[in-house]
């Protein structure tokens, strides 16, 4: 955590980032859906 983020990452963090949120949007649209 202390080292010089380097872009892959940076990255890597918004990639997983992307992956939450869309998990979560899928569960609230099956939520809604069902």
């Amino acid at each position: 955590m202390c080292s010089v983020p380097n872009p892959f990452n940076i990255g890597t963090h918004f990639h997983l980032e992307i992956c939450v949120r869309l998990d979560h949007f899928i569960d609230i649209r099956k939520g809604l859906w069902s």
